[in-house]
């Protein structure tokens, strides 16, 4: 099946096996978009398995809050309208657990303005923070290295001066150079990135996240710290809730059936 926009909904059905470039094709042709940060080749179904939509989720909010309804085993979960409860909690409970065979997401507006910037050098940390703590925040903000944080800024074409001269005002205070970052290599950051996240503050992430050798990131809008396996067992008691576990994926759609 092709991506069906319904766009007075702002939502779009998907076939698992549809792509996200599909997907967005389908939904910019309303001028909306699916925010997620994820290779295009990437199906529904390898999406939902993921359960983290990347570091755009600070301003859009998380991409399995995004989904209205799904079929999964069979079963129809949620509801096609914006406004929905029901099924809420058991669809949640089935993502990364079990596959999705069609799936309907609630779309965003697609920005005017995109920027995707490289900060290099001072105190990356600092920056992230001092961008953060403003009203015009950009959409996400990812430390990789102490010295090194990637920014991605969604606007509209009104705001983005404004939002231009405060990341660079902001970098000029923290020491830090700025450079143009292409969409594709920024997906390259987020695909290196690990998908489950532990919260922590940037003072804390300052401190316990160096020592940890390979990729890691700090993201100061979500204030959560994505980290290496290595690293998520040291903080392993703030870590976010494992998929379900096969047995209670088996128990509960017995249970829904009966």
């Amino acid at each position: 099946m092709s991506p069906e926009l319904r766009a007075g909904n702002a939502s779009l059905r998907a076939g698992g096996d549809e792509t996200l470039d599909s997907v967005q094709r389908a939904a910019a042709v309303a001028g909306q978009f699916l925010p997620v940060d994820a290779d295009g080749s990437l199906t529904v179904r390898e999406l939902l398995q993921r359960r983290d939509g990347g570091p755009l989720e600070a301003q859009y909010g998380r991409l399995r809050d995004r989904v209205l309804a799904a079929g999964i085993n069979g079963l129809s979960l949620g509801s096609e309208a914006v406004k929905d409860v029901a099924g809420y909690d058991l669809r949640r409970l089935l993502f990364g657990s079990a596959p999705v065979e069609w799936a309907v997401f609630r779309l965003a507006r697609l920005p005017e303005r995109r920027e995707r910037l490289l900060a290099r050098g001072g105190d990356a940390f600092a920056l992230a923070e001092a961008l953060r703590t403003d009203p015009a925040a950009p959409a996400a903000l990812v430390v990789l290295e102490p010295a090194l944080l990637v920014i991605a800024d969604d606007c509209g074409a009104d705001e983005q001066a404004r939002r231009r001269g405060l990341v660079e005002r902001c970098a000029s205070e923290a020491g830090a150079e700025l450079e143009e970052l292409g969409e594709g290599a920024w997906l390259e950051v987020c695909a290196g990135l690990p998908t489950s996240a532990v919260r922590m503050t940037a003072r804390a992430a300052r401190i316990a996240l160096p020592p940890h050798e390979g990729a890691w990131a700090y993201d100061a809008g979500r204030r959560f710290a994505l980290v290496t396996p290595a690293a998520r067992e040291v903080l392993a008691p703030a870590r976010s809730a494992p998929p379900a576990s096969p047995e209670l994926v088996a128990a509960v759609l017995g249970a829904v059936r009966a």
